[in-house]
């Protein structure tokens, strides 16, 4: 019987010392994983860069938002708005315009204290454009601000009567935000 037992130990020991350690993943399991991962990613990478670009376009809304307080507190207290500006600059009495030093600014509004805000950002790296121009018998002054948005180019009519109602417009199938405050019975001074 001795010689029974012994060839059975022995049968599992080499059994055992034949076994291979399954802890590992093989390569198969591995690449599976890896695809399962870049599929998933796929699909959710597009809709965290849309978070991203709205969260971005939301910013852009609150700094209209604050130049729109602006505009109106300085018509209150001259009693018109500040005449037409080129893109990048800051209108005549106005505190608060974010302008981009990357596109040729600050620049100052001629006959102008105020200070140029280069510390703040602007979405995308764009620019504001301030807009008034003259309506009817040259009484009238349309006023918009307008956000050159994500491709950092105006694509909307500067002249246009489009946006004459007051409002915040997003100008499709463009990225311009336009914010309009309508047109006011003073002529632009």
């Amino acid at each position: 019987m001795s010689v029974n037992w012994r060839l059975c130990v022995l049968a599992a020991l080499a059994k055992n010392s034949n076994r291979q350690s399954n802890t590992g993943l093989t390569l198969i399991e591995l690449l599976v994983v890896i695809i399962i991962v870049g599929v998933l990613a796929s699909i959710a990478l597009p809709n965290l860069l849309a978070q991203v670009d709205k969260a971005r376009y939301s910013e852009a809304y609150v700094q209209m938002s604050a130049i729109k307080k602006d505009l109106i507190r300085r018509k209150l207290e001259l009693g018109a708005f500040p005449t037409d500006m080129n893109r990048n600059q800051v209108p005549r009495g106005i505190n608060y315009f974010p302008v981009n030093p990357n596109t040729g600014g600050p620049i100052r509004a001629s006959n102008t204290s105020s200070p140029a805000f280069t510390s703040i950002s602007i979405p995308f790296g764009s620019q504001y454009d301030y807009d008034s121009q003259l309506r009817g018998s040259s009484s009238q002054c349309a006023v918009r601000i307008v956000f050159f948005g994500k491709n950092r180019n105006r694509d909307t009519g500067a002249n246009s009567s489009d946006y004459d109602s007051p409002g915040l417009y997003r100008a499709l199938p463009t990225d311009d935000v336009i914010l309009s405050l309508g047109v006011d019975d003073q002529p632009c001074s």
